[in-house]
């Protein structure tokens, strides 16, 4: 984990054994800026490697709509249990 972790703005570095890990980890990290979702320091979106990522995991635009759409219900949830001051 902290291979694919550490390298996720770089996917392309890490050896095949981490390479699931690192693609889930650079889509999670695009979806969270572009959705400001939680805090994100870096300073670019790279849309055509967020492209290339779902494309390598067999993952359509689409089905990560409906999972941005679940997740973002989920957050606000949490928001109205007082789960974020």
């Amino acid at each position: 984990m902290v291979i694919g972790i550490g390298n996720h703005h770089d996917p392309d570095r890490v050896d095949d054994k981490f390479k699931e890990i690192t693609l889930t980890s650079y889509i999670s990290d695009y979806i969270c800026q572009r959705n400001d979702i939680g805090y994100g320091d870096a300073p670019y979106e790279n849309k055509s490697l967020y492209e290339k990522c779902l494309m390598e995991l067999k993952i359509k635009e689409k089905e990560m709509n409906i999972i941005i759409e679940d997740v973002q219900e989920e957050i606000q949830k949490m928001k109205k249990g007082g789960w974020f001051q």
